[in-house]
């Protein structure tokens, strides 16, 4: 999984604190306190959960848009995975992003 994404970890530079603070204190991410950004997709682009919903959906969260905004796109695309062993599937028929 690390060939495919950059998982975010409780310590170091890709900290899960502090990524969740930083998106949240961003006033035009608009980003929920429901939504946690658990990874990144190579491109400063984040995968987030919902904790609204169990199994949790997994959002692709683009970084040039407000988190509704990507939500929104993603459900009128098709990009939202129902649980994370959806997300995980879907991720391994992708190119390694490094």
């Amino acid at each position: 999984i690390h060939s495919y994404t950059l998982l975010l970890c409780a310590e170091g530079e890709s900290n899960i604190f502090d990524v969740n603070r930083d998106v949240r204190a961003a006033g035009w991410k608009a980003w929920p306190d429901s939504l946690v950004a658990f990874a990144y997709d190579g491109c400063l682009g984040l995968f987030a959960y919902d904790t609204r919903v169990a199994p949790y959906r997994v959002y692709y969260i683009d970084p040039m848009e407000s988190a509704v905004e990507s939500i929104a796109a993603g459900e009128a695309e098709g990009f939202v995975f129902s649980s994370f062993d959806e997300w995980y599937a879907e991720l391994l028929t992708r190119e390694p992003a490094w």
